[in-house]
């Protein structure tokens, strides 16, 4: 059975800190891990045709294009025997489902299909919880200048995000953003961890490490 663990949260949450911590733990504890990192999804064979219609970020992706490429994953996965995943922000996509319009209902919908393609594997989502008031400076400061410019203009291109046009707004859409995701992986079948993404570093991969072993089979 492969088990794949799903990482999200906004900028600055700590995903890929978290996601590179976790895969070392379980490679080192002998899992046979496949850390999937958030951009891979435009060069991963299985996601050739989410990256061929997304066309370098000129384009919005259908929902069964992304849930076909999902399912052709979980099959290669189970195929090759790998005992964990690790996952930066690729599933339940619903940061960019949400940005290109799709309502809650439409992205409840795609969930529903992301839980059948995936029915043959287990499904651990991790949400990294803070408030986007805090979280969002730290990846601003991380990613140094222009950065936030960029990323505001990327957002406010999209039907989903068009009144995003400063850090206020910003913040108002992540916050929109981790409250539907709470909600609608609280409905789905898989397991979800919260965990607080303004603790200190260490601790946040100490609390995601002893939450897994304890869900995780040994």
């Amino acid at each position: 059975m492969t088990i794949i663990v799903a990482v999200i949260g906004g900028p600055g949450s700590g995903k890929s800190t978290l996601c590179t911590a976790l895969a070392r733990h379980y490679i080192a504890a002998g899992q046979d891990v496949d850390h999937f990192e958030e951009q891979e999804i435009l060069t991963r064979p299985d996601f050739s045709k989410v990256a061929s219609e997304f066309a370098n970020g000129a384009g919005s992706v259908a929902p069964q294009t992304l849930i076909a490429a999902f399912a052709q994953y979980v099959d290669r996965s189970l195929a090759n025997d790998i005992d964990l995943v690790i996952t930066d922000a690729l599933i339940p996509f619903i940061p960019s489902l949400l940005v290109w319009g799709h309502s809650e209902t439409q992205i409840e919908q795609v969930i529903a299909e992301l839980e059948k393609v995936s029915a043959t594997a287990t499904v651990i989502v991790i949400l990294l919880v803070g408030d986007p008031a805090l979280t969002l400076p730290r990846a601003i400061d991380r990613e140094g200048e222009g950065w936030f410019e960029s990323y505001v203009h990327k957002l406010s291109r999209w039907p989903g995000a068009s009144h995003v046009v400063d850090l206020s707004t910003a913040i108002d859409q992540l916050r929109h953003e981790a409250d539907l995701s709470r909600r609608l992986v609280s409905r789905s079948t898989w397991e979800l961890l919260e965990i607080d993404a303004t603790s200190d570093p260490d601790t946040l991969i100490e609390t995601a490490q002893r939450k897994l072993d304890a869900i995780l089979p040994t």
